[in-house]
C-alpha cells in the first residue's frame, strides 16, 4: 500500500463511489421515510464538507440510532 500513489487510490475511491451509489435514490426521496433521507442525505453532507468518509459514516451511524431509539420510545406495546 505505501508503494501505490496517492492519486491512483482516490481514483479506484471516486470510481468505487460512483459504481455503488443508488442515483434513483434520488428521484424516490420524497418517497422514503423521512429519517432516513435526513441521514442519508447528512452523511453525504459531512464527507463532502470534510472530505473524510469516516466522519461521515459514524455521524450517519450515530444519527440512524439516535432516530431509532426516539422511534421506539415512542412505540406503543399493549398486550
Amino acid at each position: 500500500m505505501k508503494q501505490i500513489p496517492m492519486a491512483a487510490l482516490v481514483g479506484v475511491m471516486i470510481m468505487v463511489s460512483i459504481g455503488t451509489f443508488d442515483w434513483q435514490s434520488l428521484r424516490s426521496l420524497h418517497r422514503i421515510p423521512s429519517s432516513d433521507a435526513l441521514v442519508m442525505l447528512v452523511t453525504v453532507a459531512i464527507v463532502v464538507a470534510t472530505h473524510d468518509l469516516a466522519k461521515g459514516v459514524t455521524t450517519g451511524v450515530v444519527l440512524s440510532a439516535v432516530l431509532f431509539g426516539w422511534k421506539i420510545t415512542r412505540l406503543d406495546v399493549s398486550i
